[in-house]
């Protein structure tokens, strides 16, 4: 009989005697004391001084980057305020003005687009309608967006594949 008492002394101490002195100590702090959260038992709130949520945590940074990335490349070939897809719309009228079978080129005109008396009219044409092309290409700063744009292009591909990983991520987490 004593073995059992000393036993159930010690199940006490060491249980109970914890509990009791944590409550005490939150009764004389002045705070208030908690029972022990079980699920499907009672309401449960998400307290970061009680649990890290890790979805919580990382969702916001995913749905961050997410949005940056889509700002960058809304911005992406448009990186000076000056290009869009209105430059090669007005670059395709002019072409258009070259390439028309109304276009008509005076003798200057073939003289400055390098043509002979020995090349066939056909000849002449082609360089007579490239001429013009390349002409209204300066006019039109086509040229140095063509020069400047692809690089431009490709760091948006690049961009592209990490706002898709980004998206995936983004997916994942919220299953």
């Amino acid at each position: 009989m004593k073995n059992l008492i000393c036993a159930v002394l010690i199940v006490l101490s060491v249980c109970a005697f914890p509990a009791f002195t944590e409550t005490a100590h939150a009764a004389q702090q002045g705070s208030p004391v908690r029972a022990a959260l079980k699920p499907l038992q009672q309401p449960l709130v998400a307290n970061q001084s009680t649990m890290l949520l890790p979805l919580c945590s990382s969702l916001p940074q995913a749905i961050e980057k997410v949005t940056d990335s889509i700002h960058d490349l809304r911005l992406g070939l448009n990186c000076d305020g000056h290009f869009n897809e209105n430059n090669f719309d007005n670059y395709r009228a002019q072409v258009n003005s070259c390439c028309s079978p109304q276009k008509s080129f005076s003798v200057q005109e073939q003289q400055a687009a390098g043509c002979l008396e020995s090349d066939t009219v056909k000849q002449c044409m082609d360089k007579l309608t490239g001429y013009c092309i390349n002409n209204v290409a300066e006019k039109g700063t086509v040229k140095n967006h063509l020069d400047f744009y692809p690089k431009r292009a490709d760091d948006i591909s690049v961009k592209m594949k990490e706002l898709s990983g980004q998206m995936k991520k983004l997916r994942s987490l919220i299953q």
